[in-house]
């Protein structure tokens, strides 16, 4: 009888053994999602007024260090859908301010690594523009795209519209000054290699007249 009993109690221990070393449905482990790229770390702060302008900030300092056009363009599309709009338009700007920054830190000789910002830079501006056409900066940064890719005459357009929209605007003031020192060919001169090295910016240059008249016939 003992011994049956110690057999049904090693038994009893066993099975009470294996049934505490399995994974119990009814009690699972809760997984923490780290975010890990730039992106996710965005998504995460997007609406956070205190971290979003200095997570944007940082990701945007390493994305450029490493010359990832094409993700900034992204970082700013996720900036731009928060929904606190300072965030959004900061998130553009921020973007767009760096590309253009970028693209005039190299040397004129270095069309391919000049024109690749700028047309990333245009792929921020061109959407955001057509949404908000009265953004003096975004209007002055677009400028800038223009003048960098040679479109002096978009350029000039571009600047006027800013200066016409805000006087004080001394930026803009001397970007339209820089028009003179740009180039005398116009758009013909650069069209080929701008359609092969900013493909966004070249499609959408009708845009970009559209976006300097509206802004002028806003209130």
């Amino acid at each position: 009888m003992i011994g049956r009993f110690k057999a049904a109690a090693g038994g009893a221990d066993s099975a009470s053994m294996t049934a505490d070393s399995a994974p119990n449905p009814r009690f699972r482990t809760a997984r923490v999602h780290v975010p890990e790229t730039h992106e996710e770390r965005i998504v995460a702060v997007l609406d956070d007024t205190e971290g979003f302008l200095a997570e944007f900030n940082a990701a945007l300092t390493e994305l450029g260090e490493e010359g990832a056009w094409d993700r900034v363009v992204e970082l700013a599309r996720i900036g731009a859908s928060s929904t606190d709009p300072h965030h959004a338009h900061a998130a553009r700007r921020m973007s767009a301010t760096m590309l253009v920054r970028h693209a005039f830190e190299r040397s004129d000789e270095d069309v391919a690594e000049r024109f690749a910002p700028l047309d990333r830079a245009a792929a921020v501006l061109v959407p955001a523009l057509e949404e908000h056409p009265h953004e003096p900066e975004l209007l002055d940064l677009l400028g800038m795209v223009a003048l960098g890719l040679g479109d002096i005459a978009s350029a000039r357009h571009l600047f006027q519209t800013v200066l016409d929209i805000d006087p004080s605007h001394d930026a803009a003031a001397d970007h339209l000054r820089a028009c003179g020192t740009r180039g005398k060919h116009g758009w013909s001169g650069v069209a080929a290699t701008a359609e092969r090295l900013a493909p966004t910016y070249s499609r959408a240059r009708s845009r970009v007249k559209g976006i300097a008249e509206a802004a002028r016939h806003l209130p």
